[in-house]
C-alpha cells in the first residue's frame, strides 16, 4: 500500500518541505493480521492474511489473487484454504483442542510466498454443566454391588475445564 508524507529538509537555516509518496517494492511474502490470544475452543475467530514486501509494507497486488494453503499447527493440527483478492483474504476458524498454536500461511499459486501468525493459546469457555460416563446405557448395580460413575466440568461445547478436583453429589432415587 502506498503511503504519502511530508519530507522537510533544513538546510543553513532554510527549509524546504515537498509531498513524497513511498511505494511497497513487489510481493515477497505473507503477513498475518495479529490474532488475540486466548481464542476460546469451538468458537470461531477471524484470521487475515496480507500480501506485503520485504519491508513489510502491504502490497494490493493484483497477482496475488487466488487461494493460500493455511497450516493450524498446535495440540490440534489441521489445514484449510483461504481466498485472496489483490494480496488481502480474511476466512473464519475455530479449533477443538486446548494448547498453544501457530498458523503457516503459503501460496498455492506461488509456493515461495510464506509467512506465520503469532503464536496464540486456544482455552476452554468458562464450566456450565458436567459430563457423567457410566459403564453402559443401562447400569444395574445390586444392593451390595458397585459401579464407576465418572463426571468432569466441560464448558457449553463440552471440551473439559481444568483438572482440579469439583465436588459434586449424585443421588439415587427410584
Amino acid at each position: 500500500k502506498a503511503t504519502t508524507g511530508t519530507l522537510t529538509i533544513t538546510a543553513e537555516g532554510t527549509s524546504t518541505s515537498i509531498i513524497v509518496t513511498i511505494l511497497p517494492t513487489s510481493t515477497t511474502k505473507f503477513i498475518f493480521g495479529e490474532i488475540p490470544s486466548p481464542q476460546q475452543i469451538g468458537i470461531q475467530f477471524e484470521v487475515t492474511l496480507n500480501s506485503a514486501d520485504k519491508f513489510d509494507n502491504l502490497t494490493a497486488d493484483a497477482v496475488v489473487t487466488g487461494t493460500a494453503n493455511l497450516t493450524i499447527s498446535g495440540s490440534e493440527t489441521s489445514t484449510t484454504t483461504i481466498n485472496l483478492i489483490a494480496g488481502f483474504g480474511t476466512k473464519s476458524i475455530s479449533i477443538n483442542l486446548p494448547g498453544s498454536y501457530t498458523i503457516y500461511g503459503s501460496g498455492t499459486f506461488n509456493p515461495s510466498l510464506q509467512g506465520t501468525s503469532n503464536p496464540f493459546f486456544v482455552e476452554p469457555g468458562s464450566p456450565t454443566q458436567f459430563i457423567f460416563s457410566l459403564p453402559a446405557t443401562t447400569t444395574y448395580i445390586s444392593a451390595a454391588g458397585t459401579t464407576t460413575i465418572t463426571a468432569y466440568l466441560a464448558d457449553a461445547g463440552g471440551s473439559r475445564v481444568g483438572t482440579a478436583g469439583v465436588e459434586c453429589s449424585l443421588s439415587i432415587g427410584g
